[in-house]
């Protein structure tokens, strides 16, 4: 089974070369619509028979190894992900699949923005009262130093 990751979520009408399929039914369209997070991070692969597993899910593309994952980039153009996938954290996938900098919602990242330009004591108090994440422990140790 290979592994197409997309950002869109409408189904690609063309697989990549040399993969030319005649019929959706031999791939399983966005099964995270159907799964928990939990049941998506326990994907396992080799328990489906079709030959492709198009998804925007990064806990179902870190279940395949990297020479088994295609990214779509266009409409009908697809790259080798360059980086191992098996294994890798959600964050780790989810920032370098979509691009992203940050898994944080938009509005956080725009907040702290807006009061480290107020001061660093403001951001940090601020950045104290967020919800664990490795952003917050990074934000904590560059906001505490004095540089």
């Amino acid at each position: 089974m290979k592994c197409i990751f997309t950002k869109d979520v409408s189904t690609p009408q063309s697989l990549p070369e040399p993969f030319h399929i005649d019929n959706l039914d031999d791939c399983m369209v966005f099964p995270e619509k159907y799964m928990s997070m939990d049941e998506q991070r326990c994907f396992m692969p080799s328990n489906y028979s079709q030959l492709f597993v198009i998804t925007n899910s990064p806990f179902i593309v870190g279940c395949f190894k990297r020479t088994s994952v295609l990214v779509k980039k266009g409409i009908s153009t697809y790259e080798q992900v360059d980086v191992e996938t098996y294994g890798a954290s959600f964050e780790y996938l989810y920032k370098h699949l979509n691009k992203s900098t940050s898994v944080l919602p938009q509005i956080v990242v725009d907040e702290i923005r807006d009061f480290i330009d107020i001061s660093r004591s403001t951001a940090l108090d601020y950045v104290n009262c967020l919800g664990e994440s490795m952003e917050k422990s990074y934000l904590l140790r560059k906001l505490s130093t004095n540089n």
